[in-house]
């Protein structure tokens, strides 16, 4: 139900490879450890269109559709985004799943103003967390819909994307700040989801020159399996292109504050060219459902990488981890 995911592994021997059966079960956890590190690294598109796309001429998204976030609670996916009609401020709206892959736009869209909300189920309630000209937005709601807004800021500052996971009744928050003129991946935690304390320096190092991420990062996604945090993020650099781009990376941490990067980064490229997505990524998000990672992106086309994000077209895609 929540995006903090607590992996457990007690399958009935049968059901295990007879190899495994032999392993201990120290062994074992290792090598599912190991199985999702090599997961959380190998998408594959499985649609070649997005799977959600702006509305049509005259719809309050008919612009574009910005950040997101998604939620699977019960056997109903959630999908909270930031859309845009041209040339008018940002909305959120909300489209909703049986399957991940075809969505319903709600006819309460949209549903008030704001941009790049993150939501979890708390208890019985979601709690969005969402960017209200610089500051963290919390509005909380019953049904998705219909939601109740603190009335002051959360967290003062420009929080950009945030990401926020609850663990042992402890609410850590990623986002993206603003760091000496640089996009950094920082951190907050809170005991309440409502006063949060900054970390005082990013937790996620840029790359060096060249690399994918050597000028920014941008919308990390957090989960925790097991005893592990596993970080999807995006970077921005040239890496062989005209103009810079932002690219799929991956790190893992034992904490959650200090990370790793994988030596595979950038583990998903843009599309292939000619494709909706051949631009750039501009927001993602991952669940972990059935033994396999989730992921669904906002990307752009090559020949919208040099506008202002305003005049993007920016859609939804979907890919999935593949062994």
């Amino acid at each position: 139900m929540e995006k903090a995911i607590l992996l457990v592994l007690g399958a009935a021997l049968f059901t295990l490879p007879m190899a495994m059966q032999f392993l201990s079960a120290e062994d074992r956890g290792r090598r599912g450890r190991e199985e999702r590190l090599h997961l959380a690294q190998q998408f594959v598109r499985r649609q070649l269109d997005p799977v959600l796309r702006v509305g049509g001429p005259g719809a309050w998204d008919d612009g574009s559709l910005s950040c997101f976030t998604i939620l699977k609670d019960d056997n109903r996916f959630y999908l909270w985004y930031g859309g845009r009609m041209k040339g008018k401020p940002t909305n959120i709206g909300l489209a909703t799943s049986s399957d991940g892959i075809l969505w319903t736009k709600s006819e309460a869209n949209p549903l008030f103003p704001g941009g790049m909300p993150y939501v979890v189920k708390v208890g019985n309630l979601f709690y969005m967390y969402y960017n209200r000209r610089g500051p963290l937005a919390l509005a909380t709601s019953s049904d998705g819909v219909k939601w109740k807004h603190r009335k002051v800021p959360v967290l003062r500052g420009s929080i950009m994307d945030p990401c926020v996971l609850v663990d042992e009744g402890k609410f850590y928050l990623w986002y993206c700040g603003d760091v000496n003129k640089a996009y950094r991946v920082c951190m907050a935690t809170s005991d309440d989801g409502v006063n949060w304390t900054k970390v005082s320096e990013p937790v996620l190092p840029l790359g060096k020159k060249s690399e994918f991420d050597e000028f920014f990062h941008a919308g990390p996604v957090v989960l925790k399996i097991g005893e592990m945090y596993y970080m999807w993020f995006l970077g921005n650099g040239y890496a062989g292109t005209k103009h810079r781009v932002w690219r799929l990376g991956f790190a893992t941490s034992a904490d959650g504050f200090t990370w790793k990067k994988s030596k595979a980064n950038p583990i998903l490229d843009v599309g292939a060219p000619g494709s909706w997505d051949d631009g750039s990524f501009m927001s993602v998000d991952v669940l972990f459902i059935g033994g396999r990672f989730h992921l669904w992106y906002a990307g752009i086309k090559k020949e919208d990488v040099a506008k202002e994000e305003k005049d993007m077209t920016i859609e939804i895609g979907y890919a999935v981890s593949e062994s």
